[in-house]
């Protein structure tokens, strides 16, 4: 596991408290879970799948609204790394409608540049940091977010979701972003989210987790 400097943001979230299981799945049950994302959610099979162990990742597939309002949440991630972040790959799909949020409104693809993976018992529960280039400028809701280039992503993994992918008790937050992190730096991110009724799925996997 790698060593870094906390965030406060990041000391608040890590304090949470978490159900037993904190992970989603061991090795030989993630194509089972992968199989059950697709086909609740077609599109999610055009994202690579994670490669084989020995790599850190976070995979997965989230929708969450926010009853009596048009707030929407959706979140796609498939990005993977070797155990101690290098050569970061994948890519993120991002969709909001959101009136606080950044135009209210956006669609967000983005190639994966950045990945840090915390696990149990270093880190309470499985949280992995995110950061992808979008393929083009956020310039279809408001002229002022062409200069925002990237998004940085912070997903938890709380366990696994209800039947049918319903009451995912997973967390995710997005924010946007004028620059990548420094290189050679750990990708500490943080954002906001849509807090409400919650399906789907993620799947946070350390490579070399600390016992």
């Amino acid at each position: 596991m790698r060593r870094f400097l906390v965030l406060l943001v990041v000391a608040a979230l890590a304090s949470a408290a978490v159900p037993a299981a904190n992970g989603d799945v061991v090795d030989d049950l993630l194509q089972s879970s992968l199989n059950d994302l697709i086909a609740w959610d077609p599109e999610f099979a055009t994202f690579d799948p994670p490669p084989s162990s020995g790599h850190d990742f976070v995979v997965g597939s989230q929708k969450v609204t926010l009853p009596g309002t048009t707030s929407f949440q959706h979140i796609r991630v498939s990005a993977h790394s070797g155990p101690a972040g290098e050569d970061p790959k994948g890519s993120v799909k991002i969709t909001y409608r959101e009136p606080t949020f950044p135009g209210g409104a956006g669609d967000l693809y983005g190639d994966v540049i950045c990945l840090t993976v915390f696990s149990p018992p270093f880190f309470v529960p499985a949280t992995a940091f995110v950061w992808a280039r979008l393929r083009q400028p956020v310039t279809v809701y408001q002229p002022y977010l062409a200069t925002y280039t990237f998004v940085q992503l912070q997903i938890q993994d709380l366990g696994n979701p209800g039947p049918f992918m319903g009451q995912s008790p997973d967390r995710a937050w997005f924010l946007l972003s004028q620059a990548a992190p420094p290189p050679g730096t750990l990708c500490g991110a943080s954002g906001r989210g849509v807090t409400g009724d919650a399906s789907g799925n993620f799947i946070v996997k350390d490579a070399a987790p600390t016992g």
